[in-house]
């Protein structure tokens, strides 16, 4: 009984059946029909391969019934071929804009629309007409691996009336994009739809897939692939952010018609909108023109980054789910174009200082939170608040690396006796990269201001901030908003730097201003190798400890130790 193919690479399942030598010129799908199910566990494989091999079988069928001129077509089609033949103009019309002429007329020496002109006399149009339909059908017809119906058939009537109608909207729209309007589009329910014997695309798969439909599925592959390596929430939610965007640009169209000049389109879009959050139930045209009363758009780098998120989930359209024939974003080269447009800015501005100087650190631990003498109004962090911030500037650890650890994550080395902190996913926790995941030793002066005995206070089989809640940005989500207003309210402090990973460069700064070895300091805050070399053995804890004792003491610049 067949069984579907797992990939050695990907771990994907796929159904594969080789297609007969006669019935390949027909189906134009090569010697095999092979189609990725989307999933790596086998349970979920089964019905999927069952759905598909039944596709197949009926594509089979319609290509042997083609080849002995069999129509196997309904009444009921009609719409659907006629929408898809308007679908495929409209993509061809964002690729070459002068196809629009073909669907335009000229009357008095103004452009109008054919059927202006049309010889009422004629029902069905003239001869030229007749031909272009003709020929629309016929390869909308062979597209869909169906042989043209006899002209006398119900279900050919039903298409030349349904293509006429279609046409007529085409001339419609065509004639909007002559005066300008290029975001007006006729509405194609049925292009999607499959046909009454089809073999694709439908389904959960193949090129039929909607840019919603190819997104969840990203979604659902992002999941089973890091199944184990934390919480992926945040990062999903951000590709589906930019994915959404799109489709609120150019619509919920097919990811196969999403071409090179629909992602320069959707480019020049996002630089004219503003930034942040888009309010629901705003057209396009109310967005552009918060950016044109001064409201602040989005920077290159902030356009590059959604883009390339884009880019991953066409990827995996294409490989994955062969939705799509190239992965557009790529090949547009708008990446590439970007990138040398930030890098050129760039020279002719001042780079902001990314890290607090050791005079605003000296400012913020002398302030009056770590005297004990402010705490938030309403917000209990119950200590997470005094001990995150000293915790960051003394490991250059990320926000979020500190605030998910748990009591266990606190440990002493069992070779060095060295205290240390283990940044590590499982138990819910999540990194940013492999080179993340690493132990790093803790500074004389946090063990001096007690934090192995808050460590002791709070139950041992928990999280070592109980009092922080789960948010889908991270559990450090609400702290990080209540830092930001403390410094800027209560410290007062005017800094370039951001109020969290502020610390992460200034610990780099200052490990390169007391001598720490730049090996050493990468080891500390989890950065990669820069060469395979650096990549072998392990990072010990004595060396990492012994260079931190160089790290300046910004507890007693402060004041809070003696």
């Amino acid at each position: 009984m067949p069984q579907p193919f797992q990939c050695p690479k990907t771990g994907t399942y796929y159904y594969r059946k080789t297609i007969p030598e006669p019935l390949r010129p027909v189906m134009g799908r090569g010697r095999e029909w092979k189609v990725s199910l989307g999933t790596k566990s086998l349970a979920d494989a089964r019905p999927l391969f069952a759905a598909e091999s039944a596709r197949c079988e009926a594509a089979l069928a319609l290509a042997r019934a083609s080849l002995k001129g069999e129509s196997k077509l309904q009444p009921s089609d009609g719409p659907k071929l006629a929408d898809r033949w308007a679908a495929a103009e409209l993509a061809a019309w964002e690729r070459d804009s002068d196809r629009i002429r073909q669907f335009l007329d000229r009357s008095g020496g103004e452009v109008v629309m054919p059927l202006e002109r049309q010889d009422t006399r004629e029902p069905w149009g003239g001869p030229d007409l007749q031909r272009l339909l003709a020929a629309a059908i016929q390869q909308t017809l062979t597209e869909a691996g169906h042989p043209v119906p006899p002209e006398s058939s119900p279900a050919y009537l039903v298409l030349r009336n349904e293509f006429f109608v279609t046409w007529h909207s085409l001339c419609w729209t065509a004639l909007q994009r002559h005066n300008g309007d290029w975001r007006s589009a006729p509405s194609l329910p049925a292009a999607s739809l499959p046909l009454s014997q089809e073999a694709a695309p439908q389904g959960r798969i193949g090129k039929g897939l909607l840019l919603s439909q190819v997104a969840a599925k990203w979604a659902e592959s992002k999941q089973q692939d890091s199944a184990g390596l934390g919480d992926l929430s945040k990062t999903i939610a951000e590709y589906t952010d930019c994915m959404q965007r799109l489709i609120f640009v150019v619509g919920d169209i097919p990811a196969s018609q999403v071409s090179k000049s629909t992602i320069h389109h959707f480019r020049v879009t996002l630089g004219q909108l503003p930034k942040g959050r888009w309010k629901p139930g705003l057209t396009l045209e109310a967005l552009r023109a918060q950016a044109e009363q001064g409201a602040a758009t989005m920077e290159l780098a902030t356009i590059r980054k959604k883009l390339a998120a884009l880019a991953t989930i066409f990827k995996f359209a294409c490989e994955r789910l062969e939705a799509m024939e190239e992965e557009p974003v790529a090949a547009s080269g708008v990446l590439r174009d970007l990138r040398n447009a930030i890098n050129k800015a760039a020279l002719h501005k001042e780079a902001p200082d990314k890290g607090y100087s050791r005079a605003e650190l000296t400012t913020i631990f002398s302030s009056p939170l770590f005297k004990s003498a402010w705490s938030p109004k309403r917000a209990d962090y119950g200590q997470a608040l005094y001990w995150l911030p000293l915790l960051m500037a003394y490991t250059g650890a990320r926000r979020e690396e500190v605030a998910q650890l748990l009591v266990s994550d606190v440990e002493q080395d069992a070779e060095s006796g060295v205290w240390c902190i283990a940044i590590r996913p499982g138990d819910g926790k999540s990194l940013k990269t492999v080179s993340s995941r690493r132990r790093v030793p803790l500074h004389d002066d946090l063990l001096d201001l007690g934090f192995l005995d808050y460590r002791a206070s709070v139950p041992a089989s928990g999280r070592l901030f109980p009092k922080l809640k789960p948010h889908k940005d991270g559990l450090g989500h609400a702290i990080g908003k209540t830092w930001d207003n403390y410094l800027q309210d209560e410290v007062k402090l005017q800094s370039a730097a951001k109020p969290a990973h502020g610390f992460r460069h200034a610990f780099k700064t200052l490990c390169r201003e007391v001598g720490i070895p730049k090996e050493v300091h990468d080891w500390l805050t989890g950065h990669a190798a820069s060469n395979v070399g650096d990549s072998y053995g392990n990072a010990p804890i004595s060396r990492m400890s012994e260079e931190l004792k160089k790290f300046p003491s910004i507890a007693r610049l402060a004041g809070l130790l003696q």
